[in-house]
């Protein structure tokens, strides 16, 4: 190994811990939406306009059986 890979195998690490730290930062998020249920409904509400929507109209676009107990 010559000098100049040291350095790239330290720019490497310390790019995938800020990568870890990042990751950290949102598993909240990621767990959040890890639910196939609520990304489901996040890709609803996205193309909804943006005034909003009411939860009847996404009910009615995810015709997902649990959906109901939204109302």
């Amino acid at each position: 190994m010559n000098k100049g890979d040291g350095y790239t195998m330290n720019l490497f690490c310390e790019e995938v811990h800020k990568l870890e730290a990042e990751f950290k930062q949102c598993r909240k998020l990621l767990n959040a939406i890890g639910d196939e249920n609520r990304q489901l409904l996040i890709c609803v509400m996205m193309n909804m306009p943006v005034d909003g929507g009411l939860v009847l109209e996404i009910v009615e676009q995810t015709h997902h059986p649990g959906c109901h107990s939204l109302i």
